[in-house]
């Protein structure tokens, strides 16, 4: 906070600040207060730390408008109204041409980003630059034409810009240039947060041709009581992509103290893929898992499988997009259920898609009003919603796979080899919000498939299911048998309903119907030994009923209350149920120590097919303190007896973080206490977990897991984040070596190679915003912001640079060797005419500092009548700042 006076080296009649030292006066006899005057300015800082304020006034007070405004041609009157402010900052320069500026860009009246902008008497603006901030507003026929029209110095003239039919002009009141472009030459643009994306539009980001990465988890366990053993575990993870080739297993080593034979290590798994990444499809050869379908869970097999998998770009998926076409700038709001969920003030002409308005549970009251700026209202009527995890429209997953089962029968060794499997499966998008899925398993056992449908709709949430089974063993002889069962399964889920003010109500119920010997061959209930489940004759006789219904009121007086019932009916009709009720409220303090607290309390009743009842009672109480620590305690009394519990846990935000569970228990059986905790940093990641009870006996386990990352030559130690396996390199370049890479609330930063590794999942977008408040205000880090879709366990890199890494400084002088003061230029790059150009100023000495260099030489312009343009080279070395000394321009006439 400080004066504007108190920098001109003036005096302020209408505050007291003094926080800056004095500059050079400028020809006026009135200022302004900066809270009393908009002001833009630019900080300039040498690296000997000298600070340079330019400040450009909006409203300044009238003193005959000299210098530079005698320069304008009366043409261009209509361009440059009111008075010169350019010739109040740079004083009475009558000889000075133009000046070089970085300014804002409005387009039709929304800020869209800053261009180096020449004033004089043609305005024009740097094309690559203005390019590059329109390209995600307007559409790309009109960037590149931009570009197109660029002239040699790599500018384009404002008055050019109208051949595109792009209105532009230079407030001079402003010191801003605004663009006005029709709406048939804008893209369709979000309301929301943009976060629809796909890997054309990151040109940044690349997959790499070699890549992969190795985890590894290292444990040591000790168990202290009745039998005392320690076991060790080591196990190794390792991917490799060769082009899109990849090969990926795990092999373990396991130590048990009191089985010394087990020492060896074991292949755990191991199988090749091909991804054919543009049609999101992929192959894979060894060993498949596959759990696709709820009645259709095809087993763990060694063989082959081809899967197509639609990318889900959101967690939720929008079902109907809503378009919105402003003619004129407009405000826009948005209610659902009656409630003001979203404004978006000052939207600039266009065409817009609302898609980040989340429902929960089917809402679909939606009303959106327009008010432009006319004050005229229209009022839009929807009803649309949101779901999670629906195939999109039109598109289909399939799966399908064939091989041998595995068992890890000591008999049939680890795969049934006796037991072929092929299984197909599929879902398809059906409408908006409707999915259908099927599926068939045929084996030497028998022969199974299902089919379902889910719907969302504006009435609730639907799901049906049905499947059939048919299994046999050794049927032609006289232990074989033959059987065949169906399931049946419905579930129905109601919208959450608005009962009261900010209160919510939600019901549901599901039915379910088996045989009870359903299963496909091999599921996950059957995986060991599916002989015996069929032993027993009684199992392969008779139904079973599950009747479930469940409710819950949300925020009622801020009392959360859900309660469920089941009824269960076996094979011999005999019943058993189940009722569950849960109360809960949240308190929220404003106090320094305490955040908020929860209270709950819950009561089940069960009774078994026996006839025997069973009764339970809880009470929980959790308080939240503003240090991320969290107390808890709680009581149960059931069948078993008592228990209860306290707990102390912590759980910091931040990459390097320690986080822990203390507890206290004590039941019937044995009380005690553990501790669990691990320790997070962005390189591996331990473990410790303690627990000791009052019979002497206790436990002790200790790990820690890191991975090592390469992509394309480049390597990074990081712990592993996600169970996909793709992730994401980013590395620095050039000026950026030294500097560590950090990633906004993520917890990533660069290691010991000075790259950063960040999780890539296949199938939603992974976004990630640099943070770079670390980073030193000499380096304009590009790009900001990583987004990226990921493909089947590949690796991603991105090349972190720096723009404008390098400074120059000097003394410019005429060559009468009389300094050029307060004068502006500009330095292009001679080669690169994408480069940003770098403006300077020069102070009451002729002083002078260059921003934003990289190497390579450059074109220096100075905005004065018959001075010629001077040249210097950026040598690429460790010291960033390059000194000109004395610069003496030499005039045009005499050149020429």
């Amino acid at each position: 906070n400080f004066c504007v006076a108190s920098v001109l080296g003036s005096s302020c009649t209408t505050c007291t600040l003094r926080s800056c030292a004095p500059y050079a006066p400028i020809n006026s006899s009135k200022y302004l207060c900066l809270e009393r005057s908009l002001m833009t300015f630019r900080r300039v800082v040498s690296p000997g730390g000298v600070v340079f304020l330019l400040f450009f006034p909006i409203t300044v007070e009238a003193n005959g408008g000299a210098g530079l405004a005698a320069a304008i041609p009366a043409a261009d009157a209509a361009v440059y109204e009111s008075d010169d402010l350019l010739a109040k900052v740079f004083g009475d320069s009558y000889n000075q041409k133009s000046a070089s500026l970085e300014l804002d860009i409005s387009l039709d009246g929304e800020k869209v980003g800053e261009a180096v902008t020449l004033v004089g008497r043609e305005c024009k603006i740097h094309a690559h630059s203005l390019a590059k901030i329109l390209e995600n507003y307007l559409i790309s026929e009109a960037t590149k034409q931009i570009i197109k029209l660029a002239d040699a110095d790599g500018f384009i003239s404002l008055k050019n810009l109208g051949l595109l039919k792009i209105s532009a002009k230079f407030n001079r009141q402003l010191l801003l240039v605004e663009l006005s472009a029709p709406i048939e030459k804008k893209k369709v643009r979000s309301l929301g947060k943009g976060r629809f994306y796909n890997v054309a539009q990151t040109p940044d980001i690349r997959q790499a041709m070699v890549s992969g990465s190795v985890d590894t988890r290292i444990s040591e366990a000790y168990y202290h009581g009745r039998v005392t053993y320690q076991r060790r575990s080591l196990i190794f993870s390792p991917v490799l992509n060769i082009g899109g080739l990849v090969f990926e297993g795990e092999i373990a080593r396991d130590y048990f103290s009191d089985f010394q034979k087990n020492k060896g290590f074991r292949r755990e798994y191991s199988s090749a893929v091909y991804d054919w990444a543009e049609k999101d499809l992929f192959f894979r050869v060894g060993d498949i898992f596959s759990n696709f379908t709820k009645y259709q869970n095809v087993p763990r097999l060694f063989g082959a499988q081809i899967k197509k998998e639609t990318p889900r770009h959101l967690e939720y998926r929008q079902a109907q997009v809503r378009q919105i076409t402003l003619l004129r700038k407009s405000t826009i709001k948005v209610y659902c259920n009656g409630n003001l969920v979203k404004v978006k003030e000052g939207v600039a002409p266009g065409t817009y898609e609302l898609d980040d308005i989340s429902y929960s549970s089917g809402n679909n009251d939606v009303k959106i009003k327009i008010i432009d700026d006319a004050g005229r209202e229209q009022d839009l009527e929807e009803s649309f919603f949101l779901e999670t995890s629906f195939v999109p429209q039109g598109k289909f997953d399939i799966d399908c796979s064939f091989g041998y089962p595995e068992v890890n029968d000591p008999k049939k060794g680890r795969y049934d080899k006796q037991n072929r499997i092929i299984s197909i499966i599929a879902k398809y998008g059906l409408l908006n919000a409707t999915e259908i899925e099927g599926g068939m398993e045929d084996g030497d056992h028998g022969v199974s498939c299902a089919a379902a449908i889910k719907n969302k709709n504006p009435c609730g949430n639907f799901e049906l299911r049905y499947a059939r089974s048919k299994h046999q063993i050794n049927a032609d002889t006289a232990s074989g048998f033959k059987l065949a069962g169906n399931a049946y399964y419905l579930y129905y889920s109601t919208p959450s309903i608005s009962l009261f003010e900010k209160s919510m109500f939600n019901a549901g119920f599901s039915f379910e119907q088996l045989d009870s010997f359903f299963h496909p061959y091999l599921s996950s209930s059957m995986a060991v030994n599916p002989d015996n489940f069929l032993s027993v004759r009684e199992n392969a006789k008779g139904k079973s009923k599950i009747i479930g219904c469940f409710a819950s009121f949300d925020n009622l007086f801020a009392l959360n209350f859900s309660s469920r019932y089941r009824i269960r009916t076996d094979q011999k009709h005999r019943r058993s149920q189940s009722f569950f009720l849960n109360l809960s409220k949240s308190v929220w303090f404003g106090g320094a120590i305490f955040n908020s607290a929860n209270f709950n309390a819950s009561f089940e009743r069960s009774k078994n097919f026996n006839g025997q009842i069973n009764r339970s009672f809880c009470l929980g109480c959790t308080v939240y303190l503003k240090n991320d620590m969290r107390l808890s305690s709680g009581y149960v009394n059931n069948s078993n007896g008592n228990s209860a519990h306290v707990t102390m846990s912590k759980s910091p935000h931040g990459s390097d973080r320690i986080s822990y569970d203390l507890s206290a228990f004590r039941n019937s059986r044995k009380d005690g206490f553990s501790l669990d905790s691990f320790y997070l940093h962005p390189m591996f990641k331990v473990e410790f977990n303690h627990a000791k009870y009052d019979d002497s006996s206790n436990s002790t386990r200790a790990a820690i897991e890191t991975a090592l990352f390469f992509a394309d030559g480049n390597f990074a130690i990081a712990r592993k984040t996600s169970s996909d396996g793709g992730f994401i390199m980013a590395t620095p370049r050039k000026a950026m070596k030294d500097e560590t890479i950090k990633f906004a609330n993520s917890g990533v930063a660069s290691d010991i190679f000075g790259n950063a590794v960040l999780p890539l999942s296949r199938n939603y977008v992974t976004t990630a915003r640099l943070d770079l408040r670390d980073v030193p205000d000499t380096l304009n880090v590009e790009p900001n912001t990583l987004v990226a879709v990921g493909q089947y366990r590949r690796g991603a890199l991105v090349e972190i640079s720096a723009e404008g890494s390098y400074v120059a400084e000097g003394d410019l002088y005429n060559q009468n060797g009389n300094p050029l003061k307060l004068v502006s230029g500009c330095a292009r790059h001679c080669s690169d005419r994408q480069a940003k150009p770098s403006p300077f100023f020069t102070d009451s000495a002729g002083k002078f500092i260059i921003m934003g260099l990289s190497p390579g030489k450059y074109k220096a312009s100075v905005n004065v009548e018959g001075v010629r343009d001077f040249e210097f080279n950026v040598i690429e070395t460790g010291q960033h700042t390059l000194k000109l000394g004395k610069v003496f321009c030499q005039n045009a006439e005499v050149e020429s």
